[in-house]
Parts: C-alpha cells; sequence; structure tokens
C-alpha cells in the first residue's frame, strides 16, 4: 500500500524522535499533503500526523453533504469535475481506492469499490454559441467538442516544447479539414516548417473569414475560430520565448491581450470557447459582469495541459459527490495508516517565536467538544458520506446546538467556543497550512507583519465569490429542450440519451457552468411513488458585494435566471406566459411558481476559505511556494501556492501537498 516519494527521507531530519506534525485545514492540499507523507512504509516511525479542522467535514471548498431529511439527496458546494490532465490528484485516488480495498474498508464491487467505478471518462463538453438572427432574435447553439488526440500520459512530464509541437500538429489537422494548405508541416516540426505553417495559415484564415457566411456554416465558423485562436497562442509561444524561458513570464499580460499582440481576431477572442475557457478559470475577478483577467502563461499552460495532456479523456466525472467519491475515501484510508482528525478545530491565529524565524503556537477554538471519538460518516446506500451538518447526537450538549441551527463552517463571523493554544515542541513540530488564502488575512496577522512576501501574497492575490444551485426536476432531463438543440446544430454528433451535458454558458451574471447530474439521483433514497426524474447543477461567480446579499435576494436571482437565462438553453421549459415552467421543479411540499425553488438547494461561498482564488496578471510572484514559506517550519498547501499549476483547480492544490510533503520529509 505504501508507494513513497523514492529516496524522499534524508538522514538528519528529525533523529531518533517522531516529528509532530499539524495539518490545518482539510481541503485537498491539506490531505494530499496528509497523504504523501504517509505513503514512506517508515512514516509512523517517524513523524506523528494530526488533522485539524473547522465543522465536521472534510473537503474544503469541494464539500459536499447528504441532506438526511431529504432522502439523502447529494449537496455539493460547487462543481467538481476532474480534467484527465490533473494526473497526480487521479493517481492519488486510484492508490486510494486499492488501498481501501486492501484494507477490507470497501469491496470491489460495492457501488464505488474501485476508482474505475467513481470516476467516468468523459471525452467531450458542450458550449452554446449565442447566435443573432437577420430579425434581431437570438438562438443558442451548442458547440460539441472532443477530444482529438491521442493520449500523452503525464501532463506534469511535459515540457513547452513539446505542448508547441502538439499544437501545431492540430492545427495543421485542422487547416487541412477546413481546405487550406498544411503542406508547410507535412515533415518534421523543425523552426523553418512552423514558421511556414504559421504565415501560411494566418493568410489563409483572414482569406477565410472575409469570404464566410457566419451563421450559414456553423462547423466551417467554429473551425475558423480554433483556428484563429490556435494560430495567435502558437504565434505567441513562439515569439516570447516559452520554449527557453517557459510559460511563467507570460503572466505579467492578461490572456486575450497576450492573444490580440499575436493576432487574433475580436470575434476569436468574444468567441463562446473563449467564454468557457474563461469561465473555468475564474478569469472574471469580481463576477462575470466584470472585464476578463487571468495571466496569459497560466491561461494558456493549463488549455495546453487539458487539451493535451491525455486528452482521450477530457474529464472525468465522480459517481457520487465529491465528498462521497474523494473526501470519505481519504478519510477512512488516512484514519487507518494513524493520521489523527481533530474536528471542530477552527484556526483563528498564527504565533511566531520572538525572532520571527518559525511558527511558536497555533490559536484555536474548540467548537465543539465530542462525547466521544468523533465519527464523521453516515451511509446512505451502502456508501459513505459526510452528513449536511454534524452528528449531533455525538456531541456535548448536541441538542442545543442543533436547536439553534449551529453552523461551524460559517466564516462571516468569529468561530464560538473554547479557545486551544498549541505549542512548537509539545504539540508540533512541522506545520502545514492547508488553508485556503480567503481566510488566511486574519489568520496571519503576525505572518504579514514579519515578512513583505507573505504581506505581498496577501495583499496581491485576488479571491472571488462562488454560488452553486442544485434543482431536481419532475422530468427527465430529454425534455428539458436542450438535446434538440444538440442534435439540431451538431448533425452525426451521437449526444445519446444520457451523456454529461457540461456547457460555459457565456451568459454574463448567468450560472456559467452546468452539469446534468440525473445519474447521481440512484445515490439518495428516493421513495418510488414520489421522486425527481432529473437533477441539475449550476454554478457561477458573484458579483461583489456577494456578502452583502440575504437568502431572499438570492432566490430572487435565481428565478429571474431561471425565466430569462435557463429557458434559452432548455427552451421546452419555458411556461406559454413566459418565464420558466415551476410546476416542472420537484416540490414534495407543494409549493407554487417560485415557492418551489424553496426546496432546492443553494449555497454561496462568499467569506473567508470558501472563496475562490484568482490568477489575475501580474500576480504570479505574489504566490509563495509550499516550501520554503519564509518561516523555517511552515509549509504550505492549496491551489494559491506556486506549484507549476498555479490556478485554482484540485491538480493544483494536490501537487501543492505533494511538494509540501517532500519539502517537510527533507527531499
Amino acid at each position: 500500500m505504501s508507494r513513497g516519494f523514492g529516496s524522499a527521507y534524508e538522514k538528519g531530519h528529525g533523529g531518533l524522535s517522531k516529528r509532530k506534525i499539524a495539518i490545518l485545514g482539510g481541503g485537498m492540499g491539506a490531505l494530499s499533503a496528509a497523504w504523501a507523507i504517509t505513503e514512506q512504509p517508515d512514516w509512523a516511525s517517524r513523524f506523528e500526523v494530526t488533522v485539524y479542522q473547522r465543522g465536521w467535514r472534510l473537503g474544503g471548498k469541494a464539500a459536499s453533504g447528504r441532506n438526511m431529511d431529504i432522502n439523502g439527496r447529494i449537496e455539493e458546494h460547487g462543481l467538481h469535475i476532474w480534467a484527465g490532465c490533473f494526473t497526480q490528484a487521479i493517481t492519488m485516488m486510484r492508490n486510494c481506492y486499492a488501498d481501501l480495498v486492501a484494507l477490507g474498508l470497501r469491496q470491489p464491487d460495492e457501488v464505488l469499490g474501485t476508482f474505475d467505478k467513481a470516476f467516468k471518462p468523459l471525452n467531450h463538453l458542450f458550449v452554446p454559441e449565442a447566435i443573432g438572427q437577420p430579425d434581431g432574435s437570438v438562438t443558442q447553439e451548442p458547440w460539441w467538442i472532443t477530444a482529438a488526440s491521442p493520449a500523452t500520459g503525464d501532463a506534469s512530464a511535459l515540457q513547452p516544447r513539446d505542448y508547441l509541437d502538439k499544437l501545431l500538429a492540430v492545427l495543421a489537422a485542422m487547416l487541412a479539414k477546413a481546405g487550406g494548405d498544411a503542406t508547410p508541416i507535412s515533415g518534421a516540426l523543425d523552426s523553418s516548417s512552423r514558421n511556414a505553417l504559421l504565415a501560411t495559415a494566418r493568410e489563409w484564415l483572414e482569406h477565410s473569414q472575409s469570404s464566410a457566411g457566419a451563421p450559414e456554416q456553423p462547423s466551417l465558423r467554429r473551425l475558423l475560430t480554433l483556428l484563429d485562436l490556435g494560430l495567435a497562442a502558437a504565434r505567441g509561444m513562439m515569439n516570447d520565448e516559452v520554449i527557453e524561458r517557459g510559460f511563467d513570464h507570460l503572466d505579467h499580460w492578461e490572456g486575450q491581450d497576450w492573444l490580440a499582440r499575436h493576432g487574433v481576431s475580436a470575434a476569436a477572442l468574444e468567441s463562446s470557447v473563449m467564454t468557457a475557457a474563461y469561465g473555468f478559470a475564474f478569469g472574471y475577478p469580481g463576477s462575470l459582469s466584470d472585464a476578463r483577467g487571468v495571466g496569459a502563461g497560466t491561461l494558456v499552460h493549463n488549455l495546453c495541459r487539458l487539451a493535451f495532456a491525455d486528452s482521450d479523456v477530457l474529464f472525468y466525472k465522480m459517481q457520487a459527490s465529491a465528498g462521497d467519491a474523494v473526501f470519505a475515501p481519504l478519510f477512512q484510508v488516512l484514519q487507518a495508516r494513524g493520521v489523527q482528525f481533530r474536528f471542530f478545530h477552527a484556526v483563528t491565529g498564527l504565533g511566531l517565536s520572538s525572532d520571527h524565524a518559525t511558527i511558536d503556537e497555533i490559536h484555536l477554538i474548540r467548537q465543539a467538544e465530542p462525547t466521544r471519538a468523533y465519527d464523521p460518516l453516515v451511509t446512505v446506500r451502502n456508501l459513505p458520506c459526510w452528513p449536511s451538518w454534524p452528528r449531533w447526537e455525538q456531541l456535548r450538549d448536541g441538542a442545543d446546538l442543533q436547536a439553534v441551527q449551529t453552523n461551524f463552517e460559517d466564516e462571516s463571523l468569529p468561530p464560538t467556543g473554547s479557545p486551544v493554544t498549541l505549542k512548537r515542541g509539545e504539540d508540533f513540530d512541522e506545520i502545514v497550512l492547508g488553508i485556503s488564502i480567503g481566510a488566511l488575512p486574519e489568520i496571519t496577522r503576525e505572518l504579514a507583519a514579519a515578512s513583505p512576501n507573505w504581506a505581498a501574497m496577501l495583499s496581491g492575490l485576488a479571491t472571488v465569490a462562488v454560488r452553486t444551485q442544485q434543482l431536481w426536476l419532475t422530468v427527465p432531463s430529454a425534455e428539458y429542450g436542450w438535446k434538440q438543440l444538440v442534435d439540431a446544430h451538431n448533425p452525426g454528433v451521437p449526444s445519446g440519451n444520457s451523456p454529461l451535458r457540461t456547457l460555459a454558458s457565456g451568459q454574463h451574471g448567468q450560472m456559467s457552468t452546468w452539469v446534468d447530474v440525473s445519474d447521481l439521483l440512484a445515490r439518495a433514497d428516493w421513495g418510488t411513488d414520489d421522486r425527481p426524474w432529473s437533477a441539475a447543477a449550476f454554478t457561477c461567480l458573484l458579483p461583489e458585494p456577494a456578502s452583502s446579499q440575504t437568502n431572499d435576494e438570492m432566490l430572487v436571482d435565481t428565478a429571474n435566471w431561471l425565466d430569462s437565462g435557463l429557458t434559452q438553453i432548455w427552451p421546452n421549459m419555458q411556461a406559454l406566459e413566459g418565464g420558466f415552467l415551476y410546476a416542472t421543479l420537484h416540490d414534495p411540499n407543494g409549493g407554487a411558481g417560485r415557492q418551489r425553488l424553496d426546496w432546492q438547494f443553494t449555497w454561496s461561498g462568499t467569506h473567508g476559505s470558501a472563496r475562490q482564488v484568482l490568477s489575475t496578471p501580474g500576480t504570479l510572484d505574489n504566490r509563495l511556494a509550499p516550501d520554503p514559506s519564509g518561516f523555517a517550519n511552515l509549509f504550505l498547501a492549496g491551489d494559491w501556492t506556486r506549484n507549476g499549476i498555479n490556478a485554482a483547480s484540485a491538480e493544483s492544490a494536490a501537487v501543492s501537498g505533494f511538494q509540501a510533503a517532500a519539502a517537510i520529509a527533507g527531499r
């Protein structure tokens, strides 16, 4: 079960005494660090690892819960679909599922008994295009995008030259398909061939764009758009010496501004595929109504990873919630290995030594006191899951806490409970700080005062609020009208009756990404007579100040979006009198009209660690690496660190956690 770092441990680190590792936070970065440390065959003789977690569940921004009052339904904090290029996170989860079986915690024939049962590959997505018509109306035309090139394995092994070569090969194939001359790269991809391709293709493209009728030729329009964007990216990678210098030095430019410098058309920048790219990258500081803002190097590097790194699997769709498929298995295996978990411990501050060289104290609030060793999981249809609220029966005064609806995860107010101080040399030696950047200004005040680099990180990295909306419906997803749009505008595409339908809408201010999660209805305990027929999950960025919006105001916003936005891509769900057909929302309480939204699930991440970190231009140098952090016994884990990916994702967090663990292990 132990795979290890290879020669990660070096002599002279820790001597004969165990080093006590305090891991603060329970998201992907923190748990990846715990995983990597405990992968060592002799880790238990060298380390003691304790995870301190606010509230009752793990997962961080990817947390999910089961509502045990509503059939154990899945309630997610965001949409969590992993890209095929998440090779480090995927490898960890493959090993985790193997260990579940080896430890006797799960049988391979159970519903999520293996990685391949828990994560299903998907090699396509849909992006809707808003096309203006001669009468002034706008139609939505879904654009089917699929993986086209063979898998290449581990994204971390690819170098900038590899990405450029693969990009040019794809561009040559698209050029030939569109009717252009691809002969300049018919042989080896040497420098001369590259320059010839770019010059010939750009000339041909500009001629084709000036003569093509956009609405009448959707397949050609889409092909020319991809060529337009790809040629600009290839030219920029060559002109700005990405092969020699890497991607990072491009980050002082904004992504679309950098593409414009290298010849891309305004139409391509305004295309739905670019809107999708920025949506996946959380590329709108403030909200979807704001200007785009992603560093060019981060944007291009991660799009290359997505397209070329394991491209026969664009995405993996979890066959349950993120909590069920990722964080419950990680918790079970780590606990079985000997990692200690301290739930209901909210970190409030880090205290420095007198010389400001190390962290001497960790200040926490113990939010609640379990009456025994806390068992956080519940079972829904034979699957271990995180509940949507604590297991009150295990807490001292749990009934009273439940009666006042205590929300231990609410970061809009200071945590309440009993103060606890951990001391270096007694309770911990090293710290892995796995709490996300949005919560760190308050927690790390002393660090910012002592370290200009730390202060620059806190002031330089921006975050944005996010919202998730889940809907349960009384009709099958095939009746929304979306499938008819797909079939009408993608002739020959085998959309089928139940593919994952993922999209970035390009409708500013609207829910930007949709996933059909009807297949997950089987994971809950719905009755046979009164159960939803389909389910859908959406996410978007929230305009600021997001924290000032009340729940009633959020519901009004959601209803307005249903009426004006969702009905564009679900045309069959529009009522005869206009607006959304609210009667199709499942509601056992029998609400009328918009009241049926009360039974659906809305979650907003507006404060602290729930906020999403951004990769805005010019801020890459503000990110601190997992090591050095500037403090001798402090290591960092999270997608907010400088880890080679430098963007919000599970892979970025996992890689950061592995790097922190390697530093602790003395590699």
